[in-house]
């Protein structure tokens, strides 16, 4: 006889699907490739307000499908088990689901995280987090190590990849660095064009392309308008182009492939998602050492901005910390020298650019669904 399977593990998804944010991002690429997978089945359950209308996009049939006001799942699992209850978002919901196993999926950027967050993370079944940073982060605030797992992102590598059509940009420079993300303090555009100003004057053929996210969806403080034309007022600063429009995935691996070199002097990173999708179209980056993407950045795919952490008081977001948590503070002046020593190194570019899409094939959606696949499956066997 052919053994049956065993049924399907229930896994409960919350958060907001289609959105522009990373966490609906997130949402988006790890739950299409848990679809994938026949030991897991998916509901979503939509916790914010849809950004754009998904049944515009084919790509997203299955995901509309999962949805809980389209699958009409309540209550019990249709196997009889008890669901996993993933909640990703922030701030942290502090009431558990009913009927469930509840997991905590939760990013942070700071060495030490919110007090209100870190009851919640205790309360949870399980955390998983982003990177060893995260993990650090969380453990130094006092969460049980034993509870926290990784759960890395990924690229999607049949759209970000080195081969493909490049974007077309509004410069004649033959030299681009490409900067991808929010325009808040955190993120450290200002030590980027501090570094990129003392590195190049207008005559030299290069030009910056600050892509941000127009100052809508979770970053609501972006500056990213008026740090391009307070930057540009000045006739000798190098080329600055401000790209806010939304671009879909495949128009953001176009952008990508368009540049040289991908630069994040982050501050404060829980995973910095566009520094590997970078790397997954063949691009070297430039990113903050001793953060976030010291899990996937070496000095064979880029370069690492040396600096030292300061402190960020004791309060993130309004939220107490318990004691002083800390950002990083990137070198700028040494971040000048590895701008133009990366516009300079031809040959270097290139053979970090390999390097980093070899690197960038084993960090993948199926590679992080395969993680949770594992923790769905030890979650299930244990006592409630």
């Amino acid at each position: 006889m052919t053994p049956v399977p065993p049924p399907a593990l229930p896994l409960w998804w919350e958060c907001t699907p289609f959105a522009y944010h990373s966490f609906s991002t997130v949402t988006r690429e790890t739950c299409r490739a848990l679809m994938r997978r026949p030991e897991i089945d998916l509901t979503l359950f939509p916790s914010g307000v849809d950004e754009f209308d998904p049944g515009d996009l084919p790509e997203y049939a299955s995901l509309v499908a999962a949805c809980a006001r389209n699958k009409m799942t309540a209550g019990r699992a249709a196997s009889g088990q008890r669901p996993i209850f993933v909640r990703l978002g922030f701030p942290l919901i502090p009431f558990p689901p009913p009927r469930a196993t509840w997991v905590v999926y939760h990013p942070w950027e700071y060495t030490r995280a919110a007090m209100a967050s870190v009851e919640v993370m205790k309360r949870a079944a399980e955390v998983w987090t982003t990177s060893r940073f995260c993990f650090e982060a969380f453990v130094n605030s006092g969460v049980p190590a034993e509870k926290i797992y990784i759960i890395p992102h990924g690229a999607d590598p049949d759209i970000f990849r080195p081969e493909g059509n490049r974007a077309t940009l509004p410069t004649t420079k033959p030299f681009r660095f490409l900067y991808v993300g929010g325009t808040i303090y955190r993120k450290g555009l200002d030590i980027l064009l501090e570094a990129y100003r003392r590195a190049f004057t207008s005559a030299d053929p290069v030009s910056l392309i600050v892509k941000d996210f127009g100052g809508s969806g979770i970053y609501p403080f972006e500056r990213g308008a008026q740090m391009v034309a307070e930057f540009n007022q000045n006739p000798a600063h190098p080329e600055l182009i401000h790209l806010p429009a939304h671009r879909s995935s495949a128009g953001m691996a176009e952008l990508f492939r368009a540049c040289d070199v991908y630069v994040s002097s982050y501050r404060g990173e829980g995973f910095c998602l566009p520094a590997l999708e970078a790397m997954a179209c063949g691009r070297p980056v430039i990113v903050t050492a001793g953060g976030a993407t010291d899990d996937f950045v070496s000095d064979k795919v880029g370069w690492r901005i040396p600096g030292t952490f300061r402190s960020a008081g004791k309060t993130v977001f309004n939220m107490p910390i318990d004691g002083e948590t800390q950002l990083f503070e990137p070198d700028v002046g040494v971040l000048s020298e590895l701008l133009r020593n990366a516009f300079e190194d031809e040959a270097g570019r290139r053979a970090r650019g390999v390097a980093a899409a070899e690197v960038a094939r084993n960090w993948t959606w199926d590679v992080a669904a395969n993680k949770i696949v594992v923790r769905c499956q030890a979650l299930a066997d244990s006592p409630a």
